[in-house]
């Protein structure tokens, strides 16, 4: 998506999404234009009041004035030409930008406020009108709360009013790092290859040794990818994560001594999990022990700063056959860190996404 200051009415009309989100809004011309005698100026800063600080306490948006309302299936319209240019003295622009920071406590400073006008002969844009963006950018000083004292949020594409849950996890972001976690299936497909002694001997093609054949075989194996994001204000320290997949896709213990044995499992919704437990710590390779085994360093933890992830892997079972599996197996989730409240959900095991990674020779 092009930055605001790069927008132009075609952008707008025809690039950006159809209907209301999160992050985008749009406004018609009564919402702000002060000229129309039917527009009160005290309603007018109270829908900003709410709109602006709903969108800087969950992760920031854009507000287009000067757009109608939009219709499902239908392109986005120019609202009866657009927002007049000078709806105070100094300039709709102007009189935006002084009077945002104090819509909200405490005040809002991140943000811009852009200014389109008429730029071809066929503009939907009348003369002397304009269409205004404000880019209201995720707030570290949220929550903040609205003229009516209430703290809102943008839930479902609409600015409502935060239950007191959602305020003290916004109040969290400042003083602890808040977890999320994303997966993600990879496979690679492994070759082997195998010599076998042919039906017939060469003696009698003058050969000297037996005829002998390759055949390659080949399997696909899958690991999981558990990327721990940290997507608050405060890097994290410890982190501890626990993983429940579903039993059908782990590995028995010591397979390769030919004992079956599995692991405790945990019934969830009629099936069977595996729990795995993960924490952000790293180890330095030393090398090999008596040329055999990997040696490692002391384990020391790792801390997962704003913006950035760390990631585990669990390796599954060879040759999964998703389709076989039941549509309702999940992997759910547990995440700790530092001080912060739990974080925890879950995700369909068939809308996880699959990597496929090129073939390894064995």
């Amino acid at each position: 998506m092009r930055e605001p200051q790069d927008w132009d009415e075609d952008y707008i009309l025809t690039q950006l999404p159809i209907g209301e989100s999160n992050w985008l809004e749009f406004k018609g011309r009564k919402e702000i234009d002060l000229t129309l005698s039917s527009i009160k100026a005290e309603h007018v800063t109270q829908n900003l009041s709410v709109t602006l600080s709903a969108m800087a306490n969950t992760g920031g948006g854009y507000l287009v004035y000067g757009i109608k309302d939009p219709k499902p299936n239908q392109p986005l319209e120019v609202d009866d030409g657009g927002i007049d240019l000078f709806v105070k003295k100094n300039g709709t622009r102007e009189w935006l930008e002084d009077i945002i920071p104090n819509l909200a406590d405490p005040p809002l400073t991140g943000f811009n406020v852009y200014q389109l006008k008429a730029s071809q002969d066929d503009s939907q844009i009348a003369q002397g009108r304009g269409i205004f963006i404000v880019h209201i950018k995720d707030s570290f000083q949220a929550p903040h709360q609205a003229y009516d004292n209430k703290y809102y949020g943008r839930i479902a594409g609409k600015s409502k009013p935060l239950p007191d849950r959602f305020v003290r996890d916004i109040m969290g972001r400042r003083q602890h790092p808040k977890i999320n976690l994303k997966f993600s299936l990879v496979s690679r497909e492994f070759y082997s290859s195998s010599e076998t002694e042919g039906e017939f001997s060469p003696l009698s093609l003058g050969l000297s040794a037996p005829s002998t054949y390759t055949t390659r075989t080949s399997s696909l194996r899958w690991k999981l990818e558990i990327r721990a994001e940290n997507v608050g204000k405060v890097y994290a320290n410890y982190v501890n994560v626990f993983v429940w997949i579903p039993d059908e896709i782990i590995p028995s213990l010591f397979a390769f001594r030919e004992i079956e044995r599995r692991e405790e499992t945990e019934t969830r919704d009629n099936h069977e999990y595996v729990s795995r437990g993960y924490e952000n710590v790293d180890r330095d390779y030393i090398g090999l022990r008596n040329g055999l085994n990997h040696e490692y360093g002391s384990a020391r933890f790792s801390p997962i700063l704003p913006s950035l992830a760390h990631v585990w892997t669990e390796e599954l079972v060879d040759d999964i056959n998703f389709d076989n599996l039941s549509n309702d197996l999940n992997i759910y989730w547990e995440a700790f860190a530092d001080n912060a409240l739990p974080q925890e959900g879950k995700v369909l095991l068939s809308e996880v996404e699959r990597i496929f990674k090129k073939e390894y020779e064995e």
